[in-house]
């Protein structure tokens, strides 16, 4: 089977913040990145995030959802 990962890697240390992984590239699998994610960042952090665009990171759910 394909697995699919959504990680979430610092630019400037290379760590890996947040990472989840699927057997589908579904919505779940980004927006449970995501929550991964909120919990590892001091609050007052405005993180610069980019993605390779594929279609659930053009979601209007996934959009608002960084807006959060």
């Amino acid at each position: 089977k394909k697995v699919y990962i959504s990680p979430v890697v610092d630019d400037a240390s290379l760590e890996i913040l947040a990472c989840t992984a699927s057997y589908s590239p579904d919505m779940e699998l980004v927006l449970g990145m995501l929550d991964e994610l909120e919990t590892k960042l001091p609050v007052y952090s405005h993180p610069v995030i980019h993605s390779d665009q594929g279609s659930q990171y053009q979601s209007p759910t996934y959009q608002a959802r960084l807006k959060e």
